[in-house]
């Protein structure tokens, strides 16, 4: 598997600096990550900083309602099926055209349950509920309408990776 190593030192540094240069204690939240092999470095980090993770991959990825909770199982989850998701359309795997647009309630119990929601925005938005409250969102670039969007179902944090450039 191919991965940015700028994307993964960047989103774990974040982390690192969230739980120890801010008054956001990470220790003993549950984080749950939507897609971990897309956001590797949020996950290690949210893990080293001693959240309760859940990873959500087969459930975001593949509608597959079985949450992992372990390195080890998203090991084994990349090595038996991402050799063969390489070859389905990403359309198949991740929201593209008016999909971003559609939210999809079916997983909210994953949102409620966790304290942290981590991982790409339109991954995120696709499935977050109405109530965001006290929710933290760790995520990469997002828009003035998402962060409004945010601020109304109550996420109590955004946090975000990559920054905005204005041209």
């Amino acid at each position: 598997m191919r991965y940015s190593w700028q994307k993964y030192v960047l989103e774990k540094s974040v982390i690192k600096y969230i739980d120890t240069q801010t008054d956001i204690s990470l220790k003993g939240k549950k984080a749950l990550v939507t897609i971990t092999v897309d956001r590797f470095g949020m996950a290690e980090g949210l893990m080293e900083a001693g959240c309760e993770m859940t990873f959500g991959d087969l459930i975001f990825s593949l509608n597959i309602p079985i949450p992992l909770h372990s390195f080890k199982s998203i090991e084994i989850f990349a090595r038996l099926l991402l050799p063969v998701l390489i070859y389905v359309p990403i359309k198949y795997l991740y929201p593209t055209g008016e999909k971003q647009e559609k939210s999809n309630l079916k997983y909210v119990k994953y949102f409620q349950d966790a304290d942290i929601i981590a991982g790409d925005y339109l991954g995120i938005s696709q499935y977050m509920p109405k109530d965001m409250k006290d929710k933290i969102v760790i995520t990469n670039t997002v828009t003035s309408s998402n962060v409004e969007d945010l601020k109304n179902r109550g996420a109590s944090y955004l946090i975000t990776t990559t920054p905005e450039f204005e041209r």
